[in-house]
């Protein structure tokens, strides 16, 4: 576990990086040390101060490609390690958790199949197949927290990540704020999961298994594609659009929100689109599917 924390990432708010956590591992006390410390993580042991420490991370704005921020949170390295051996426990139970929709957490090549299974989609799904890309506003961080360890709770196939996740989660961390290397201030982190976090990616997408799933039970024919918050839809032209407005109405009340700004809709045919398809499903930027529909 030590061997995979020495990736050459920076430490988190203690200073701490892998590279150091790895020399430890020549020592047989720090071992047991190392080893105490990640069964109380485990189990939730700690008390809340040393939680508070240990929960804490670095907050670091990177820009995203297509504009705007994305907020990134630098984990302390000794909580890092506690995630990394708790995916280890339940690594092999990940694909049937989430596939055949969600393909970034526990598979392999996650990313390279989406694009795979959305080509064959639009080469088999008949002559109108689109492919309609959802975006979702700043979705780690606005996924309601209370929901998400719900559904974690009710997957007892991943019981041993229940008590770490709780006590991560449980209750607000802090996300510090630098200046020149000093704490200038601090955000409390009080919804959601953090990106960044070793345990942010899974209970995300395991928060949004359900509601994937259930966007297409009036679009028999149309297939989710999901890499944790970037989901498609790929099918017939009408059936994705319904799943869409599906989709439209199941977030209300999760803390997600689409962002109609980044939502596109392909169609890949040398034939125009048909008018039906010209406007826009709920919640849809008509704007941005005009562009979408000449360029496709």
């Amino acid at each position: 576990m030590a061997r995979k924390l020495k990736n050459g990432s920076c430490g988190g708010p203690s200073g701490w990086t892998g590279d150091l956590v790895f020399a430890l591992v020549a020592d047989p006390d720090c071992v047991q040390g190392l080893c105490s410390l990640v069964v109380d993580m485990l189990n939730g042991h700690l008390p809340d101060r040393a939680r508070a420490y240990l929960t804490s991370s670095l907050l670091i704005p990177v820009n995203k490609s297509g504009g705007g921020i994305r907020p990134i949170a630098v984990s302390e390295v000794f909580y890092r390690l506690a995630c990394i051996y708790a995916l280890e426990l339940v690594r092999d139970v990940l694909p049937d958790v989430f596939e055949p929709i969600q393909l970034g957490v526990g598979s392999v090549g996650g990313s390279e199949r989406a694009v795979h299974l959305l080509q064959a989609g639009l080469a088999t799904m008949g002559p109108d197949a689109v492919v309609l890309k959802c975006d979702f506003q700043n979705a780690f961080n606005e996924r309601k927290r209370e929901q998400i360890l719900h559904e974690l709770f009710s997957q007892d196939r991943l019981r041993p990540l229940w008590r770490l996740s709780h006590w991560a989660y449980k209750a607000p961390s802090e996300l510090l704020v630098l200046d020149n290397g000093n704490i200038c201030t601090s955000i409390s982190s009080e919804q959601g999961v953090k990106q960044g976090d070793g345990l942010g990616s899974l209970l995300f997408s395991l928060s949004v298994q359900w509601i994937y799933r259930l966007v297409t039970r009036e679009a028999k024919r149309v297939r989710c594609v999901a890499v944790a918050d970037d989901l498609n839809l790929v099918g017939p032209a009408s059936e994705v659009l319904r799943a869409f407005d599906n989709l439209s109405v199941d977030i209300r009340d999760t803390g997600l929100r689409l962002r109609a700004s980044k939502c596109g809709l392909l169609w890949p045919h040398n034939a125009p689109p048909p008018a039906d398809l010209c406007s826009a499903p709920v919640g849809f930027d008509q704007a941005r599917m005009d562009t979408w529909l000449r360029e496709g």
